[in-house]
């Protein structure tokens, strides 16, 4: 098979997304098919696979509630309450990656905190 056709086939949805495995038999699941891209690098850009078992690990954690503790306490007080567990896991990851090192500017939250 050539890449031509491997791309035709994904560019045109010519397979059953259904059916999809990972080589190890996990089911696979297509979130974004991307977009072609002509120049180098990957093939497809953003296209984004999911193992099922992960999307399913995802759902659980969305369906419980949002954590209570310190950090999740003062996004609160600023009016921005998590509504789940993958939330409040987000709020946590903002926090480290742009609250500790002071990127405020560099957050949408941040942001419109400042402002």
């Amino acid at each position: 098979m050539t890449e031509n056709l491997l791309h035709y086939i994904w560019k045109y949805h010519c397979f059953s997304p259904h059916k999809l495995k990972t080589q190890s038999g996990n089911d696979l699941k297509i979130t974004k098919i991307g977009s072609y891209n002509h120049n180098a690098g990957p093939d497809f850009e953003q296209a984004k696979l999911m193992p099922v078992f992960q999307q399913k690990a995802l759902n659980i954690l969305g369906e419980l509630s949002a954590e209570n503790n310190v950090i999740i306490r003062k996004f609160k007080q600023r009016g921005i309450t998590p509504d789940s567990t993958v939330h409040s896991q987000a709020f946590l990851q903002l926090k480290e990656s742009y609250c500790d090192v002071k990127k405020c500017l560099n957050c949408s939250v941040g942001k419109h905190w400042i402002n």
